[in-house]
Protein backbone atom coordinates (compact mmCIF):
# COMPACT_ATOMS: atom_id res chain seq x y z
CA UNK A 1 0.00 0.00 0.00
CA UNK A 2 2.83 2.41 0.83
CA UNK A 3 4.50 1.75 -2.53
CA UNK A 4 1.28 2.67 -4.29
CA UNK A 5 0.96 5.89 -2.29
CA UNK A 6 4.57 6.87 -3.04
CA UNK A 7 4.16 6.16 -6.74
CA UNK A 8 0.95 8.19 -6.88
CA UNK A 9 2.69 11.06 -5.07
CA UNK A 10 5.62 10.94 -7.49
CA UNK A 11 3.24 10.89 -10.45
CA UNK A 12 1.42 13.94 -9.12
CA UNK A 13 4.69 15.81 -8.60
CA UNK A 14 5.79 14.93 -12.14
CA UNK A 15 2.45 16.10 -13.58
CA UNK A 16 2.65 19.35 -11.61
CA UNK A 17 6.07 20.12 -13.08
CA UNK A 18 4.62 19.68 -16.56
CA UNK A 19 1.68 21.96 -15.85
CA UNK A 20 3.70 24.60 -14.01
CA UNK A 21 7.19 24.93 -15.46
CA UNK A 22 10.10 25.64 -13.17
CA UNK A 23 11.29 29.20 -13.69
CA UNK A 24 15.05 28.91 -14.11
CA UNK A 25 15.94 32.60 -13.93
CA UNK A 26 12.60 33.90 -12.70
CA UNK A 27 9.17 34.93 -13.85
CA UNK A 28 8.66 37.63 -16.45
CA UNK A 29 5.72 39.94 -17.13
CA UNK A 30 5.33 43.18 -19.02
CA UNK A 31 2.67 45.33 -20.63
CA UNK A 32 2.98 45.51 -24.38
CA UNK A 33 3.65 49.06 -25.55
CA UNK A 34 4.19 51.06 -28.71
CA UNK A 35 8.00 50.95 -28.39
CA UNK A 36 8.28 47.25 -27.55
CA UNK A 37 10.77 47.78 -24.72
CA UNK A 38 8.53 48.98 -21.89
CA UNK A 39 9.00 52.71 -22.55
CA UNK A 40 6.09 53.39 -24.93
CA UNK A 41 2.37 53.92 -24.51
CA UNK A 42 0.64 51.00 -22.77
CA UNK A 43 -3.01 52.12 -22.79
CA UNK A 44 -4.36 51.22 -26.25
CA UNK A 45 -7.29 53.63 -26.37
CA UNK A 46 -6.32 55.85 -29.28
CA UNK A 47 -7.51 56.30 -32.81
CA UNK A 48 -5.35 53.85 -34.74
CA UNK A 49 -6.66 54.31 -38.28
CA UNK A 50 -3.15 53.46 -39.44
CA UNK A 51 -2.16 50.01 -38.15
CA UNK A 52 -0.37 50.49 -34.83
CA UNK A 53 1.47 47.64 -33.11
CA UNK A 54 1.62 47.20 -29.36
CA UNK A 55 4.55 44.87 -29.00
CA UNK A 56 7.21 43.12 -27.01
CA UNK A 57 10.79 43.02 -28.28
CA UNK A 58 12.73 41.01 -25.69
CA UNK A 59 16.25 41.92 -24.59
CA UNK A 60 16.97 38.24 -23.92
CA UNK A 61 15.37 34.86 -24.63
CA UNK A 62 11.88 34.48 -23.16
CA UNK A 63 9.31 31.74 -22.83
CA UNK A 64 5.80 33.25 -22.93
CA UNK A 65 2.98 31.40 -21.18
CA UNK A 66 0.02 33.73 -21.64
CA UNK A 67 -1.30 37.05 -22.88
CA UNK A 68 -3.87 38.86 -20.75
CA UNK A 69 -6.08 41.39 -22.50
CA UNK A 70 -8.04 43.83 -20.33
CA UNK A 71 -10.71 46.10 -21.80
CA UNK A 72 -12.49 48.65 -19.59
CA UNK A 73 -15.48 50.78 -20.50
CA UNK A 74 -17.96 52.82 -18.47
CA UNK A 75 -20.74 51.79 -20.87
CA UNK A 76 -22.34 48.34 -21.00
CA UNK A 77 -20.10 45.65 -22.52
CA UNK A 78 -22.05 43.30 -24.80
CA UNK A 79 -20.93 40.40 -26.97
CA UNK A 80 -21.45 42.16 -30.33
CA UNK A 81 -19.32 45.25 -29.55
CA UNK A 82 -15.63 45.69 -28.71
CA UNK A 83 -15.75 46.87 -25.13
CA UNK A 84 -18.77 49.11 -25.70
CA UNK A 85 -17.66 50.57 -29.05
CA UNK A 86 -18.15 49.48 -32.65
CA UNK A 87 -15.03 48.68 -34.68
CA UNK A 88 -14.60 47.15 -38.13
CA UNK A 89 -10.94 46.14 -38.66
CA UNK A 90 -10.14 44.90 -35.17
CA UNK A 91 -7.15 43.41 -33.39
CA UNK A 92 -4.71 40.81 -34.73
CA UNK A 93 -2.11 38.97 -32.65
CA UNK A 94 1.01 37.71 -34.37
CA UNK A 95 4.63 36.71 -33.83
CA UNK A 96 7.35 38.12 -36.07
CA UNK A 97 10.51 36.04 -36.34
CA UNK A 98 12.89 37.71 -38.79
CA UNK A 99 10.94 38.02 -42.04
CA UNK A 100 8.53 35.24 -41.03
CA UNK A 101 5.10 36.27 -39.69
CA UNK A 102 2.98 33.84 -37.72
CA UNK A 103 -0.55 35.21 -37.44
CA UNK A 104 -2.10 33.74 -34.32
CA UNK A 105 -5.63 35.17 -34.66
CA UNK A 106 -8.03 36.40 -37.28
CA UNK A 107 -9.24 39.97 -36.81
CA UNK A 108 -11.00 40.28 -33.45
CA UNK A 109 -13.78 42.84 -33.91
CA UNK A 110 -16.03 42.16 -30.90
CA UNK A 111 -15.98 40.83 -27.37
CA UNK A 112 -17.40 37.46 -28.45
CA UNK A 113 -14.49 36.89 -30.86
CA UNK A 114 -11.95 36.88 -28.01
CA UNK A 115 -13.59 33.62 -26.91
CA UNK A 116 -12.29 31.81 -30.01
CA UNK A 117 -8.74 32.16 -28.71
CA UNK A 118 -8.94 32.91 -24.99
CA UNK A 119 -10.83 32.33 -21.77
CA UNK A 120 -13.03 35.40 -21.31
CA UNK A 121 -14.56 36.86 -18.15
CA UNK A 122 -16.75 39.92 -17.85
CA UNK A 123 -17.13 42.00 -14.68
CA UNK A 124 -19.82 44.63 -14.26
CA UNK A 125 -19.08 47.33 -11.71
CA UNK A 126 -20.64 50.60 -10.60
CA UNK A 127 -18.10 52.86 -12.30
CA UNK A 128 -16.48 50.62 -14.90
CA UNK A 129 -17.19 47.39 -16.74
CA UNK A 130 -14.32 45.09 -17.57
CA UNK A 131 -13.69 42.29 -20.04
CA UNK A 132 -10.62 40.14 -19.52
CA UNK A 133 -9.34 37.60 -22.04
CA UNK A 134 -6.60 35.20 -20.94
CA UNK A 135 -4.88 33.66 -23.96
CA UNK A 136 -2.58 30.67 -23.49
CA UNK A 137 0.68 31.02 -25.47
CA UNK A 138 1.81 27.42 -24.84
CA UNK A 139 5.38 28.25 -23.78
CA UNK A 140 6.09 30.23 -26.94
CA UNK A 141 9.81 30.99 -27.33
CA UNK A 142 10.66 34.60 -28.11
CA UNK A 143 14.26 35.44 -29.04
CA UNK A 144 15.80 38.95 -29.03
CA UNK A 145 15.40 39.01 -32.83
CA UNK A 146 11.65 38.18 -32.52
CA UNK A 147 8.67 40.24 -31.48
CA UNK A 148 5.14 39.62 -30.29
CA UNK A 149 2.71 42.09 -31.85
CA UNK A 150 -0.87 43.06 -31.13
CA UNK A 151 -1.93 45.06 -34.18
CA UNK A 152 -4.65 47.69 -33.78
CA UNK A 153 -6.32 49.17 -36.84
CA UNK A 154 -9.43 51.01 -35.62
CA UNK A 155 -10.70 53.82 -33.43
CA UNK A 156 -10.46 52.61 -29.82
CA UNK A 157 -10.79 56.12 -28.32
CA UNK A 158 -14.25 55.28 -26.91
CA UNK A 159 -12.74 52.77 -24.46
CA UNK A 160 -11.70 53.80 -20.95
CA UNK A 161 -8.70 51.44 -20.99
CA UNK A 162 -7.22 48.59 -23.01
CA UNK A 163 -4.01 46.85 -22.03
CA UNK A 164 -2.08 43.77 -23.12
CA UNK A 165 0.12 41.97 -20.56
CA UNK A 166 2.40 39.03 -21.29
CA UNK A 167 3.54 36.56 -18.67
CA UNK A 168 6.27 33.95 -18.90
CA UNK A 169 9.77 33.30 -17.72
CA UNK A 170 13.40 33.58 -18.72
CA UNK A 171 14.99 30.20 -19.49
Amino acid sequence: MKKLSVSILLSLIFMATLLYPVYAAGPFWRMLDTAGNGTGTTNATGEYTTTTPFLLVPASNLILTRLIVTIEDSDVITYNLYGAVTITNGVIIRKRSGSTLITMTQAITNNFAWGRYCTVTKTTGQAVNQLQAVCELDNMALLPSDRLEVLLNDDFSGLDAQRFVVEGYTP
